[in-house]
């Protein structure tokens, strides 16, 4: 009996940790096995061999499901062909094959693979289509050319040869007159070809068989980065006069320049522009390099290394508008050059100037840059900066002769001082002065330590830092170190300070508010102002007036005079009570603007009357005279605030107008209406779709996609991203952008452009994204306003992961694309950690639903678990609620399901508003907002058999009995163009009383405490009662206005008996949501408390999905027991049956 068990144990082990790989893939393995000549694989039992036990040549997944990499190297006696195999693997994701034929049919997949790497391999001809994401031959040979359009829907591209023999003669053409847009690569070419291209970072290199005079025909480039080499030509080159490469960083290495007159980059973008180990470049009679470029301009940098120099570039080299030069490697002999002290804003340069034959002195104005003279023929005192940092600077300085430095001792370092004092700024960094005092070539804290805490940067090395203080650094802080700062030197040490003066408030200038009759208000602006609620509590007076402060920062005050106060001039004083310091009085002449109307009184159209004028009408001499429509009024009477007039009935014209002439020459003119007369707009951008005009109070109500008095400003937004690749790349936001010109248009991911913009129009841009990965904030900016959408681009990464892997490679296999886990037989959840076992001895479920409320109530026992959709906020770009929705208790009910019949007739504890659910569809509905705009419908229908979902882009699978509910938001209307929304999802578990007696006494074991566990970063949440679980997903993917797009989730809430969820929404006028959720039964639920042996795993699976609308969620209910302590010892007995094999 017990040999039975064991071998029993051992089949087990053998299906459970052998690679359960499908049969198409077995089948491919065994052609590859035999014609790459592999060794036969351990482990073979009756000709089932475990594949995954040698990665080197086939790696499988996590689960030991499905192989992923392939590595494979041909033999050099008998070159293998590649068979027709690769569409049986059906989760490989890398291929790696050297030495080796290579036929068409291996590229003719129908299905993306992610890399490709082939080394020493030859093909039929180059494919017209790759579906590989990122590809690297080397060393491959093929007959014909190579088509740019192959090469379209690639992130990275490297076709490169170590042996330039086996290089044929190919060349690239673009049949298909295409742009080729791709992350990165390093391109082999025999031709230039005139097409347009758009890389982050690409090279060319010239190859065995380059046709010289492509040159004259390069390709429009637009990225950040382009390199041409020339590794394998050779020979001089022609390059045209001008280029027409528009890369940020433009590098020639290797090549052996022939240039007729001069190589003109004055007209192109870059910044920087580097040569390296160039020849042909230099003049022979000038010996300098022949590159014209724009002088006035600023560039970053600009690079000679091993060029042929012998003379020093012309002295514009080093005027300050090339931040770095590198000269280096070549032979250039006498003195060092001659450069500026940077003086006002002058900033300082980066200057390579190593490995030549400079002599003579070290100027002192050296000290005020960065600059390497390693390895020269200088003989002479190394000046006192550089003394005093030679340990930071010793690479930059050795290999010359140094005439104070005897037998390796340094002399001491006497010059290192402050000679100014610090100005303290509140919120503001400023300027401090010095001698000696250092480079910030590294982290300034790794240099320099100070006490009170403050941040010292080099803006002028040893001359001028920046210094930035904290909450560390506070004025009560400093105070209490006497206004002192300590800086020590890590490198010496060395100990020195300097003191900090506190700036006194200085006022600047002076705007008022709108006129208004009770108060004026004001805004000084200046700096120093100083103000934190935690220490200052500051005044401002005019005159005697105290204006009360309503708010203060650095640079601005605002404040409020609360009384109508006169035209005049004013001394404006600003005080701080802490700091004792006031500032100079700011001399403000107030002049308001009149006569000025501030608002018109006036009588119904069919009575007539009295009409009143109040503004302020100040310094005239004589009585004023108004006109109604041309129409003279007798003025009844009229002073600094008021003007009187009596009108007749019905006076004709639309619009009227009013005319008050002051002085017999100063005029106001204006609308005029009767209190009852529509009032009419000036213009509200009809024609655009902007807005109307609201008669009723004269004001335009603008539509969603424009904002401002007359509908004009466009209210952009992104309702949806297809972001790229990790490696960068083509990035298309959706959206509305307006109407007409797009002044300025920039957009940022992150703190990184995307560059350059490739299309815009008023619903679309796609520009090309830097390299990157995460999640990251988007602005986009135009027209002089920015729009920010916060934690919306997520890089698309191919490979993605699942939860938890999927618990293990026994449970379930992770699709990669889409991580989700897709779960082996017997196996459930979305990690497949539960243990299915099918038995209808389980407390069985009642589903209902609330028609009040809307709530769908998950009953099990004495367990209710509750869902619902709790409310909807409209968010504003800080992440502070504008307005807030309650979604429960406001649905009206459309229809209703002809079959109420119970699912479950053992719970009679549903009130009469609760209707359990079979075969039901029902539909509710409600409006939100002022007017009833925005629409809200809530469906929920029975799936009756298993049935496979997709949704933005994504494929999974629902069982059947899955309930599917559906909430549509439309035309929501937002206050401000940068707010968004959010839909909060509520999950409740609670207990009520059962009044069967058995069912209590049997349950009694179960009952606990409601535990909660959440990780919105994941998407995951869980709530535990009674040994039931209620198991919350929300998927990262919505469609938005029709289109997929990401989104994030947060944890808003959570106590012991609930959790709310909310999930962010972008600006969207049409949005789909698609979270799900799973209710299981704990693995230490008892059937029946008296009996321990009945501890089983069990699974009954009912799902509820919530797909929405324009907002869809997915909610997946399943009771499940999970059999947990005995199958922890039984995989403990595998584990030692699996040692015992392997010691035999």
């Amino acid at each position: 009996m017990k040999n039975i068990l064991i071998i029993t144990l051992i089949c087990l082990y053998v299906s459970f940790s052998k690679c359960d790989i499908p049969d198409i893939e077995v089948n491919a393995i065994e052609s590859l096995l035999e014609l790459y000549d592999i060794p036969p694989f351990d482990g073979c039992i009756s000709n089932n061999c475990d594949y995954c036990s040698q990665p080197f040549y086939f790696l499988c997944d996590q689960t030991n499901s499905t192989i992923i990499k392939i590595n494979l190297i041909g033999s050099d006696s008998s070159i293998p062909v590649f068979p027709n195999v690769i569409s049986d693997f059906v989760g490989l994701n890398t291929i790696n094959i050297e030495n080796s034929i290579i036929p068409n049919h291996f590229f003719q997949i129908s299905r993306t693979i992610g890399e490709l790497f082939l080394n020493n391999c030859s093909l039929d001809t180059f494919p017209q289509y790759l579906n590989y994401l990122n590809i690297k031959m080397n060393d491959v040979s093929f007959n014909g050319d190579i088509d740019i359009s192959s090469l379209f829907f690639i992130i990275s591209f490297y076709l490169t040869y170590s042996n330039p023999i086996i290089m044929k003669n190919y060349k690239i053409t673009n049949n298909r007159d295409g742009v080729l847009n791709i992350g990165r690569g390093i391109f082999t070419i025999n031709n230039f070809l005139d097409f347009s291209m758009i890389s982050n970072d690409f090279t060319f290199i010239l190859g065995k068989y380059f046709n010289e005079t492509s040159m004259m025909s390069l390709p429009n480039f637009y990225g950040k980065s382009l390199k041409i080499i020339d590794e394998h030509f050779n020979l001089p080159i022609r390059f045209p006069e001008t280029i027409t490469l528009y890369a940020e960083r433009l590098q020639f290495e290797k090549i052996n320049f022939v240039i007729v007159n001069n190589l003109n980059v004055s007209n192109l973008p870059f910044i920087t522009l580097d040569f390296n180990n160039c020849s042909g470049l230099i003049n022979q009679d000038t010996e300098y390099p022949m590159i014209v470029y724009n002088e006035s301009r600023k560039y970053d940098g600009m690079k000679f290394k091993n060029c042929g120099l012998n003379k020093l570039l012309p002295n514009s080299y080093f005027q300050g508008n090339i931040g770095f030069i590198d000269i280096s490697n070549n032979n250039i002999n006498g003195p060092l050059p001659s450069i500026y002290e940077p003086i006002g804003n002058q900033s300082s340069m980066i200057l390579d100037l190593s490995n030549n034959q400079f002599n003579g002195t070290i100027p002192q104005n050296f000290c005020y840059h960065t600059v390497n003279i390693s390895n020269n023929n200088l003989q002479t005192d190394l000046p006192m900066c550089l003394i005093c940092h030679y340990r930071l600077m010793r690479n930059y300085i050795l290999g010359n002769n140094y005439t104070n430095i005897i037998n390796g001792v340094i002399p001491n370092c006497t010059g290192l001082r402050f000679t100014s004092n610090s100005l303290y700024i509140f919120n503001e960094p400023t300027l401090i002065y010095g001698e000696n005092i250092g480079w910030t070539l590294f982290e300034p804290e790794n240099l320099l330590t100070t006490s009170p805490l403050v941040k010292l940067v080099s803006m002028i090395p040893n001359k001028r830092s920046l210094v930035s203080y904290s909450d560390v650094s506070s004025y009560p802080i400093l105070k209490q170190n006497n206004f002192i700062i300590n800086v020590f030197y890590k490198s010496f040490p060395f100990n020195t300070t300097f003191k900090v003066d506190i700036s006194p408030p200085i006022i600047n200038g002076i705007y008022p508010g709108p006129v208004i009759p009770d108060k004026t208000d004001f805004m000084l602006f200046g700096k120093a102002f100083q103000s934190s609620n935690q220490y200052e509590n500051p005044t401002v007076y005019f005159n005697q007036l105290k204006c009360n402060i309503k708010s203060v920062n650095g640079l601005n005050v605002y404040c409020t005079i609360d009384t109508f106060i006169p035209d005049g001039i004013y001394n404006v004083s600003y005080y701080l009570p802490s700091t004792n310091l006031e500032s100079k009085i700011f001399q403000y002449n107030f002049i308001r603007e009149s006569p000025y109307v501030f608002k018109i009184i006036s009588p119904k159209r069919e009575e007539g009357g009295l009409v009143q004028f109040i503004g302020y009408f100040a310094n005239f001499r004589f009585q004023p005279t108004i006109k109604i429509n041309d129409k003279p009024s007798n003025v009844t009477f009229s002073n600094t605030t008021l003007i009187e007039i009596n009108i007749q009935p019905n006076i004709i014209g639309n619009p009227l107008k009013y005319n008050i002439t002051f002085d017999n020459f100063l005029n106001s003119d204006g609308d005029f209406r009767y209190s009852d007369d529509p009032i009419n707009c000036s213009y509200c951008n009809e024609l655009n779709g902007g807005g109307y005009c609201n008669t009723s109070i004269g004001k335009c109500e603008c539509s969603n996609k424009y904002q401002g008095e007359t509908c004009l400003i466009v209210s952009q937004y992104v309702s949806s991203i297809i972001p790229s690749s990790t490696e960068g790349g083509l990035a298309t936001f959706n959206g509305w952008f307006g109407k007409g010109t797009q002044r300025d248009l920039k957009v940022f991911i992150g703190n990184k452009e995307c560059f350059p913009i490739i299309i815009s129009n008023e619903t679309t841009i796609i520009c090309n994204a830097p390299p990157g990965n995460g999640i990251n904030d988007i602005q986009v900016n135009q027209n002089s306003a920015n729009y920010t959408l916060k934690n919306s681009y997520e890089y698309y990464n191919p490979i993605r992961v699942c939860p938890n892997d999927c618990t293990s490679r026994f449970n379930g296999q992770c699709n990669t694309t889409t991580g989700f886990c897709n779960c082996f037989s017997n196996w459930y959840g979305f990690d497949c950690s539960v243990f299915n076992n099918q038995s209808p001895n389980l407390p069985s479920t009642n589903t209902s639903i609330d028609f009040n409320s809307g709530y769908t109530n998950l009953t099990n026992q004495e367990t209710i678990f509750q869902i619902s959709f709790y409310s909807l906020l409209e968010i504003d770009l800080n992440g502070e609620k504008v307005k807030e929705y309650q979604l429960n208790n406001n649905w009206i009910i459309n229809n209703n399901n002809n079959n109420n019949n119970n699912k479950n007739n053992n719970n009679n504890n549903n009130n009469n508003n609760n209707n359990n659910i079979n075969n039901l569809d029902y539909s509710f509905t409600q409006s939100i907002q002022n007017n009833g705009s925005c629409n809200i419908t809530y469906r929920i229908e029975e799936i009756e058999s298993t049935k496979n979902i997709s949704f933005a882009g994504l494929n999974f699978k629902l069982d059947g009995g899955s309930i599917k509910t559906t909430i549509s938001i439309e035309n929501y209307k937002y206050s401000s163009n940068l707010n968004t929304l959010q839909l909060q999802f509520k999950s409740l578990a609670t207990s009520y009383n059962n009044n069967n007696n058995n069912d209590n006494n049997n349950n009694k074991c179960n009952e606990k405490d409601t535990t909660i566990t959440d990780n919105d970063q994941q998407g995951f949440v869980t709530i535990k009662k009674n040994s039931k679980i209620l198991m919350g997903r929300f998927l990262n993917r919505i469609i938005s206005d029709g289109k997929s797009t990401f989104i994030s989730t947060s944890l808003i809430s959570k106590n012991n008996d609930s959790v709310i969820i909310g999930m962010n929404l972008p600006h969207c006028i049409s949005c789909q949501i698609d979270p799900d959720y799973s209710i299981l039964i704990s693995p230490d639920f008892k059937l029946k408390c008296e009996d321990p042996k009945n501890k089983r795993s069990w699974l009954i699976p009912v799902v509820v999905v919530v797909p929405v609308v324009t907002i869809s969620l997915i909610i997946a209910l399943a009771y499940i027991i999970y059999r947990k302590n005995d199958r922890k010892k039984f995989l403990n007995k595998l584990k030692m049956i699996e040692l015992s094999n392997k010691n035999q």
